[in-house]
């Protein structure tokens, strides 16, 4: 579905974006 795309396009680099302002 088109919301699991947009979960991998999103978390992935939300996830690394938390580990840098961490």
């Amino acid at each position: 579905m088109g919301l699991e795309t947009w979960a991998r396009q999103w978390l992935i680099p939300s996830m690394r974006l938390w580990k840098w302002l961490m």
